[in-house]
């Protein structure tokens, strides 16, 4: 894993960190904290409501994207820090599996991953 500056916009699909550094990742888990700004994502992610299609974290139609801490993601707790460790959980076991699937993770190995935190 690598921390990585915040994200400030989009390039050719890619999101592109402060300082213009790419991340160029197959998996994204969107952590939301307290606010929330999807402008970023080039494609219809957000409902009606203004928060993200999802089932569970994992975004409508949108494969690889994921999102963690949403308000009501799955329980009363889970935009809290205290319950957002389930659905964290949960979301990981879901990647986890894709790449189990498509062959790219066997079941000891843990997954680089990339941390880039979204606009301040």
């Amino acid at each position: 894993m690598e921390r990585a500056p915040g994200v400030v916009g989009v390039e050719n699909g890619v999101p592109v960190c402060e300082g213009g550094r790419p991340v160029r990742a197959d998996t994204i888990v969107w952590c939301t904290g307290f606010g929330r700004d999807y402008s970023w994502i080039q494609f219809p992610v957000a409902g009606a409501d203004g928060y993200p299609r999802h089932s569970d974290g994992v975004a409508d139609g949108e494969r690889g994207l994921y999102f963690v801490g949403l308000p009501y993601q799955t329980r009363l707790a889970s935009g809290l820090i205290g319950g957002v460790g389930e659905d964290a959980s949960s979301v990981a076991e879901v990647i986890a599996g894709r790449l189990r699937l498509a062959g790219e993770l066997e079941r000891t190995a843990t997954p680089e991953v990339e941390l880039a935190l979204g606009p301040h």
